[in-house]
Protein backbone atom coordinates (compact mmCIF):
# COMPACT_ATOMS: atom_id res chain seq x y z
CA UNK A 1 0.00 0.00 0.00
CA UNK A 2 1.22 3.46 -0.85
CA UNK A 3 -0.35 5.18 2.17
CA UNK A 4 0.62 4.60 5.79
CA UNK A 5 -2.02 2.12 6.96
CA UNK A 6 -1.31 2.43 10.67
CA UNK A 7 -1.71 6.09 11.58
CA UNK A 8 -3.01 7.03 15.00
CA UNK A 9 -5.18 10.13 14.76
CA UNK A 10 -6.59 12.27 17.58
CA UNK A 11 -9.29 14.92 17.09
CA UNK A 12 -11.39 17.03 19.46
CA UNK A 13 -14.65 18.86 18.76
CA UNK A 14 -17.14 20.79 20.86
CA UNK A 15 -20.93 20.74 20.63
CA UNK A 16 -22.88 23.92 21.34
CA UNK A 17 -24.92 26.61 19.64
CA UNK A 18 -24.49 29.68 17.44
CA UNK A 19 -25.84 31.61 14.46
CA UNK A 20 -25.83 31.38 10.68
CA UNK A 21 -27.08 33.44 7.75
CA UNK A 22 -29.55 31.89 5.32
CA UNK A 23 -30.63 32.77 1.79
CA UNK A 24 -28.86 35.82 0.42
CA UNK A 25 -27.50 36.78 3.82
CA UNK A 26 -30.47 38.91 4.83
CA UNK A 27 -31.69 36.68 7.65
CA UNK A 28 -29.94 35.23 10.68
CA UNK A 29 -31.13 32.04 12.37
CA UNK A 30 -30.23 30.25 15.58
CA UNK A 31 -28.76 26.76 15.47
CA UNK A 32 -26.85 23.96 17.19
CA UNK A 33 -23.49 22.84 15.83
CA UNK A 34 -20.05 21.35 16.23
CA UNK A 35 -16.68 23.13 15.99
CA UNK A 36 -13.00 22.26 16.45
CA UNK A 37 -11.95 22.45 20.10
CA UNK A 38 -9.64 25.34 20.92
CA UNK A 39 -7.18 25.39 23.83
CA UNK A 40 -6.78 22.98 26.72
CA UNK A 41 -8.70 22.14 29.90
CA UNK A 42 -11.21 24.87 30.81
CA UNK A 43 -10.25 26.86 27.69
CA UNK A 44 -12.11 24.28 25.60
CA UNK A 45 -15.35 25.20 27.38
CA UNK A 46 -14.96 28.98 27.21
CA UNK A 47 -13.67 29.04 23.63
CA UNK A 48 -16.40 26.65 22.54
CA UNK A 49 -19.32 28.83 23.62
CA UNK A 50 -21.28 30.23 20.65
CA UNK A 51 -18.67 28.71 18.30
CA UNK A 52 -20.94 26.35 16.35
CA UNK A 53 -20.05 25.88 12.68
CA UNK A 54 -22.46 25.12 9.84
CA UNK A 55 -22.01 22.47 8.61
CA UNK A 56 -19.96 20.56 11.14
CA UNK A 57 -16.22 20.35 10.33
CA UNK A 58 -15.28 17.85 7.61
CA UNK A 59 -13.11 14.95 8.77
CA UNK A 60 -10.74 13.16 6.41
CA UNK A 61 -9.16 9.88 7.52
CA UNK A 62 -7.28 7.07 5.78
CA UNK A 63 -8.22 3.45 5.57
CA UNK A 64 -6.35 1.69 8.37
CA UNK A 65 -6.31 4.67 10.74
CA UNK A 66 -6.98 4.30 14.43
CA UNK A 67 -9.02 7.37 15.42
CA UNK A 68 -9.72 8.83 18.85
CA UNK A 69 -12.39 11.55 18.56
CA UNK A 70 -13.22 13.51 21.72
CA UNK A 71 -16.51 15.42 22.04
CA UNK A 72 -16.98 18.14 24.68
CA UNK A 73 -20.51 19.40 25.32
CA UNK A 74 -20.16 23.14 26.08
CA UNK A 75 -23.89 23.76 26.47
CA UNK A 76 -26.28 26.19 24.78
CA UNK A 77 -25.25 29.72 25.80
CA UNK A 78 -28.21 31.25 23.95
CA UNK A 79 -30.70 28.72 25.37
CA UNK A 80 -29.71 28.42 29.06
CA UNK A 81 -33.00 26.61 29.67
CA UNK A 82 -31.68 23.61 27.69
CA UNK A 83 -29.51 20.82 29.08
CA UNK A 84 -29.30 18.72 25.91
CA UNK A 85 -26.87 15.85 25.68
CA UNK A 86 -24.90 15.31 22.47
CA UNK A 87 -23.18 12.41 20.76
CA UNK A 88 -21.25 11.51 17.62
CA UNK A 89 -22.77 8.99 15.21
CA UNK A 90 -20.61 8.00 12.24
CA UNK A 91 -23.41 7.34 9.74
CA UNK A 92 -22.64 4.29 7.61
CA UNK A 93 -19.68 3.07 9.66
CA UNK A 94 -20.05 -0.70 9.30
CA UNK A 95 -18.15 -1.98 12.35
CA UNK A 96 -19.16 0.48 15.06
CA UNK A 97 -18.89 -0.76 18.61
CA UNK A 98 -22.21 -0.17 20.37
CA UNK A 99 -20.67 2.09 23.02
CA UNK A 100 -19.17 4.34 20.32
CA UNK A 101 -22.12 4.37 17.91
CA UNK A 102 -23.73 7.52 19.34
CA UNK A 103 -27.31 6.18 19.40
CA UNK A 104 -28.68 7.05 22.88
CA UNK A 105 -30.51 3.73 23.38
CA UNK A 106 -27.27 1.74 23.42
CA UNK A 107 -24.41 4.24 23.58
CA UNK A 108 -22.82 6.84 25.79
CA UNK A 109 -24.02 10.43 25.43
CA UNK A 110 -22.22 13.54 26.60
CA UNK A 111 -23.68 15.76 29.32
CA UNK A 112 -23.03 19.51 29.49
CA UNK A 113 -19.54 20.22 30.78
CA UNK A 114 -18.35 16.68 30.02
CA UNK A 115 -16.09 15.07 27.42
CA UNK A 116 -16.31 11.58 25.93
CA UNK A 117 -13.80 10.01 23.52
CA UNK A 118 -14.91 7.77 20.64
CA UNK A 119 -12.64 5.13 19.09
CA UNK A 120 -12.79 3.94 15.47
CA UNK A 121 -10.66 1.47 13.53
CA UNK A 122 -11.16 2.78 10.01
CA UNK A 123 -11.63 -0.18 7.70
CA UNK A 124 -13.55 1.03 4.64
CA UNK A 125 -12.81 3.85 2.19
CA UNK A 126 -15.73 5.99 1.08
CA UNK A 127 -17.91 9.02 1.78
CA UNK A 128 -19.89 9.29 5.02
CA UNK A 129 -21.81 11.64 7.31
CA UNK A 130 -21.31 12.26 11.03
CA UNK A 131 -23.95 13.84 13.24
CA UNK A 132 -25.44 14.08 16.70
CA UNK A 133 -27.87 11.21 17.30
CA UNK A 134 -29.50 12.65 20.44
CA UNK A 135 -33.01 13.84 19.50
CA UNK A 136 -31.63 13.30 16.02
CA UNK A 137 -34.26 15.06 13.90
CA UNK A 138 -34.06 18.22 15.98
CA UNK A 139 -30.28 18.33 16.39
CA UNK A 140 -29.58 17.53 12.72
CA UNK A 141 -32.08 20.15 11.51
CA UNK A 142 -30.45 22.66 13.85
CA UNK A 143 -27.06 22.01 12.19
CA UNK A 144 -25.20 19.19 13.97
CA UNK A 145 -24.15 17.28 10.86
CA UNK A 146 -21.07 17.18 8.66
CA UNK A 147 -19.09 15.12 6.14
CA UNK A 148 -16.52 12.42 6.81
CA UNK A 149 -14.26 11.10 4.05
CA UNK A 150 -12.02 8.02 4.16
CA UNK A 151 -9.16 7.75 1.66
CA UNK A 152 -8.32 4.25 0.35
CA UNK A 153 -5.11 2.30 0.90
CA UNK A 154 -4.64 2.43 -2.87
CA UNK A 155 -3.80 6.16 -2.68
CA UNK A 156 -0.20 7.05 -3.56
CA UNK A 157 0.16 4.08 -5.88
CA UNK A 158 -0.11 4.43 -9.66
CA UNK A 159 -2.91 2.84 -11.66
CA UNK A 160 -3.76 3.64 -15.26
CA UNK A 161 -7.44 3.86 -16.13
CA UNK A 162 -7.54 2.06 -19.49
CA UNK A 163 -10.75 3.86 -20.49
CA UNK A 164 -8.89 7.17 -20.71
CA UNK A 165 -5.27 6.03 -20.87
CA UNK A 166 -4.28 8.17 -17.91
CA UNK A 167 -2.47 7.25 -14.70
CA UNK A 168 -3.79 8.37 -11.32
CA UNK A 169 -2.38 8.28 -7.79
CA UNK A 170 -5.54 9.36 -5.92
CA UNK A 171 -8.69 7.23 -5.84
CA UNK A 172 -12.18 7.15 -4.36
CA UNK A 173 -12.00 3.40 -3.66
CA UNK A 174 -9.59 0.46 -3.86
CA UNK A 175 -10.64 -0.26 -7.42
CA UNK A 176 -7.54 -2.17 -8.60
CA UNK A 177 -7.80 -0.68 -12.09
CA UNK A 178 -7.71 3.12 -11.71
CA UNK A 179 -11.40 3.53 -12.62
CA UNK A 180 -12.08 5.76 -9.60
CA UNK A 181 -8.89 7.78 -10.02
CA UNK A 182 -9.12 11.56 -9.88
CA UNK A 183 -7.05 14.73 -10.00
CA UNK A 184 -9.06 16.91 -7.61
CA UNK A 185 -11.74 16.18 -5.01
CA UNK A 186 -14.46 18.40 -3.57
CA UNK A 187 -16.90 17.72 -0.73
CA UNK A 188 -20.43 19.08 -1.13
CA UNK A 189 -22.97 18.76 1.68
CA UNK A 190 -26.44 19.61 0.43
CA UNK A 191 -29.03 20.73 2.94
CA UNK A 192 -31.99 22.92 3.74
CA UNK A 193 -32.90 25.12 6.71
CA UNK A 194 -36.47 25.43 7.96
CA UNK A 195 -36.23 29.03 9.14
CA UNK A 196 -39.57 28.85 10.98
CA UNK A 197 -38.36 25.87 13.02
CA UNK A 198 -35.15 27.69 13.95
CA UNK A 199 -37.00 30.90 14.83
CA UNK A 200 -39.44 29.07 17.10
CA UNK A 201 -36.46 27.35 18.75
CA UNK A 202 -34.87 30.71 19.47
CA UNK A 203 -38.15 32.00 20.92
CA UNK A 204 -38.54 28.94 23.18
CA UNK A 205 -41.76 27.86 21.49
CA UNK A 206 -43.15 24.38 20.72
CA UNK A 207 -41.37 22.88 17.72
CA UNK A 208 -43.51 21.86 14.69
CA UNK A 209 -41.77 18.60 13.75
CA UNK A 210 -44.62 17.44 11.51
CA UNK A 211 -44.40 20.67 9.51
CA UNK A 212 -40.64 20.57 8.89
CA UNK A 213 -39.95 21.88 5.41
CA UNK A 214 -36.67 23.50 4.37
CA UNK A 215 -37.22 26.92 2.83
CA UNK A 216 -33.55 27.86 2.40
CA UNK A 217 -31.48 25.36 0.41
CA UNK A 218 -27.74 25.28 1.10
CA UNK A 219 -24.49 23.82 -0.17
CA UNK A 220 -21.81 23.44 2.50
CA UNK A 221 -23.88 25.47 4.94
CA UNK A 222 -24.36 28.48 2.68
CA UNK A 223 -26.97 29.83 0.32
CA UNK A 224 -26.28 31.76 -2.87
CA UNK A 225 -24.45 34.13 -3.31
CA UNK A 226 -22.42 33.16 -0.23
CA UNK A 227 -21.66 29.81 -1.90
CA UNK A 228 -19.38 31.70 -4.31
CA UNK A 229 -17.23 33.48 -1.71
CA UNK A 230 -13.98 31.51 -1.86
CA UNK A 231 -12.12 33.64 0.68
CA UNK A 232 -13.19 34.19 4.28
CA UNK A 233 -12.36 37.88 3.80
CA UNK A 234 -15.10 38.07 1.16
CA UNK A 235 -17.48 36.14 3.40
CA UNK A 236 -16.93 38.58 6.25
CA UNK A 237 -17.94 41.47 3.96
CA UNK A 238 -21.41 40.03 3.46
CA UNK A 239 -24.00 42.01 5.36
CA UNK A 240 -24.45 40.69 8.92
CA UNK A 241 -22.64 37.47 7.98
CA UNK A 242 -21.19 35.46 10.89
CA UNK A 243 -18.15 34.49 8.82
CA UNK A 244 -16.63 32.26 11.48
CA UNK A 245 -19.65 29.96 11.60
CA UNK A 246 -19.96 29.31 7.84
CA UNK A 247 -16.47 28.62 6.57
CA UNK A 248 -17.01 26.36 3.54
CA UNK A 249 -17.68 27.59 0.01
CA UNK A 250 -18.83 25.29 -2.78
CA UNK A 251 -16.85 26.58 -5.77
CA UNK A 252 -15.42 23.73 -7.86
CA UNK A 253 -12.38 24.66 -9.98
CA UNK A 254 -10.55 22.36 -12.38
CA UNK A 255 -8.45 22.58 -15.53
CA UNK A 256 -9.29 21.10 -18.92
CA UNK A 257 -8.42 17.40 -18.92
CA UNK A 258 -8.63 16.94 -15.17
CA UNK A 259 -10.97 14.43 -13.56
CA UNK A 260 -12.93 15.68 -10.55
CA UNK A 261 -14.29 13.59 -7.69
CA UNK A 262 -17.41 15.05 -6.07
CA UNK A 263 -18.20 13.66 -2.63
CA UNK A 264 -21.89 14.49 -2.19
CA UNK A 265 -24.09 14.07 0.89
CA UNK A 266 -27.57 15.23 1.88
CA UNK A 267 -27.67 16.62 5.41
CA UNK A 268 -31.34 17.62 5.32
CA UNK A 269 -33.95 15.80 7.40
CA UNK A 270 -36.86 16.70 5.11
CA UNK A 271 -35.64 17.54 1.59
CA UNK A 272 -34.29 15.69 -1.44
CA UNK A 273 -31.95 17.22 -4.01
CA UNK A 274 -30.58 16.50 -7.47
CA UNK A 275 -27.11 17.62 -8.51
CA UNK A 276 -26.40 18.60 -12.10
CA UNK A 277 -23.16 19.29 -13.95
CA UNK A 278 -24.46 20.76 -17.19
CA UNK A 279 -22.62 19.45 -20.23
CA UNK A 280 -20.12 17.35 -18.26
CA UNK A 281 -19.77 13.58 -18.70
CA UNK A 282 -20.31 12.07 -15.27
CA UNK A 283 -20.45 8.65 -13.70
CA UNK A 284 -21.39 7.24 -10.32
CA UNK A 285 -18.38 5.55 -8.71
CA UNK A 286 -19.88 4.52 -5.41
CA UNK A 287 -22.20 5.08 -2.48
CA UNK A 288 -20.92 5.22 1.07
CA UNK A 289 -18.33 2.47 1.43
CA UNK A 290 -19.49 0.56 -1.65
CA UNK A 291 -17.86 0.95 -5.06
CA UNK A 292 -20.31 0.94 -7.99
CA UNK A 293 -19.59 -1.67 -10.63
CA UNK A 294 -21.47 -2.27 -13.88
CA UNK A 295 -21.66 -5.57 -15.81
CA UNK A 296 -18.20 -4.96 -17.26
CA UNK A 297 -16.69 -4.30 -13.85
CA UNK A 298 -16.26 -0.58 -14.53
CA UNK A 299 -18.14 2.29 -12.92
CA UNK A 300 -21.42 3.10 -14.65
CA UNK A 301 -21.66 6.15 -16.94
CA UNK A 302 -24.77 8.28 -16.46
CA UNK A 303 -26.46 11.21 -18.18
CA UNK A 304 -24.84 14.57 -17.34
CA UNK A 305 -27.98 15.74 -15.51
CA UNK A 306 -28.00 12.78 -13.14
CA UNK A 307 -26.67 12.92 -9.61
CA UNK A 308 -23.07 11.75 -9.75
CA UNK A 309 -19.85 11.58 -7.80
CA UNK A 310 -17.22 11.90 -10.53
CA UNK A 311 -17.07 14.23 -13.51
CA UNK A 312 -14.80 15.31 -16.30
CA UNK A 313 -11.87 13.53 -17.83
CA UNK A 314 -9.30 13.89 -20.59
Amino acid sequence: AGADAHRQVCAHVVGGDGWQMVGDGSRRVYGFGFAPAQGVDEQVMTNGLAAAQFPAPTFTFREGDEVWLALTNVGMIFRPDLFDQHSVHWHGFPQASAIFDGVPQGSATVQMGSTFTYYYKVNDAGTYLWHCHVEATEHMEMGMIGMLNVLPRQDNTAYTDASVGKAFTKFAYNDGDGSTGYDKAFSLQLGAVDSNFHELHELVQPLPFLELKGDFAQINGRGYPMTTFENQADMSKADNSPSLSQQLHSVVRASVGERVLLRVTNGSVDSYFTLTGLGLPMKVVGRGAQIARGPSGAATTVHPSSQSTQSGGP
